[in-house]
């Protein structure tokens, strides 16, 4: 629930028109979509996590992780947030 939430606020404020990957593009983040992501992430494994940190940024690049895809959806928009707020 605070996935959903927090992910519906995040494009509130960033505009449904914002221009990212979006790691289901065009789909609603709906409370049944962030379950589905939290029982579809992998990332509660060291395995995995040794994985994507042996792998680099090829490794992530193929992750299909949910969170994966997320984080590299929302890192363009967010790093040039950040930027904008260190330079104000």
């Amino acid at each position: 629930m605070r996935l959903s939430w927090s992910l519906t606020k995040m494009r509130e404020l960033l505009g449904a028109g914002r221009s990212f990957r979006a790691p289901r593009p065009r789909q609603e983040i709906t409370e049944q979509l962030a379950k589905e992501w939290v029982a579809g992430t992998k990332l509660g494994d060291p395995a995995v996590r040794r994985a994507l940190w042996n792998g680099g940024k090829e490794a992530i690049a193929k992750s299909d992780d949910p969170f994966i895809g997320l984080a590299l959806a929302v890192d363009p928009a967010a790093r040039a947030i950040r930027k904008r707020y260190e330079r104000e």
